[in-house]
């Protein structure tokens, strides 16, 4: 990104203890590429997770919502059609980096959908696979 705006690179290496990686004191587990990021970057020290389950809390971290008031509450796929009809209709931090000037991406996976339906719903905002 070209200007005085930060590049912003957001990894989510999916749910674990805040101390399951070696740059947050873990002594057995050895995460070189991600201690190499943390110590280069920006690392947040208080989290909050809003539900254990991953698609929902995935949902929460894109839209900023508890999983009660986004409506995906379980990792089912396309769980009583709340994905594509209700999720999407939520407004993403996503896409207000989008209105912002941000080319956001997204690499990975993205199980909330389903893998048939992922490939046809498009998540708010992002490009990529």
């Amino acid at each position: 990104m070209t200007g005085n705006r930060p590049n912003i690179l957001r990894l989510l290496s999916d749910q674990h203890r805040h101390d399951a990686l070696d740059f947050s004191g873990n002594t057995v587990v050895r995460t070189l590429g991600m201690d190499s990021l943390a110590a280069e970057g920006m690392q947040f020290t208080s989290a909050f997770l809003p539900t254990s389950l991953c698609s929902p809390a995935r949902a929460s971290l894109l839209t900023g919502l508890y999983a009660h008031n986004h409506g995906l509450l379980a990792n089912m796929g396309n769980f009583n059609g709340v994905f594509d009809k209700q999720l999407l209709e939520q407004v993403a931090y996503t896409q207000l980096l989008n209105q912002a000037g941000y080319a956001v991406h997204h690499i990975g996976k993205w199980p909330s959908a389903g893998s048939r339906q992922s490939r046809s719903l498009r998540l708010p905002g992002l490009r990529g696979r």
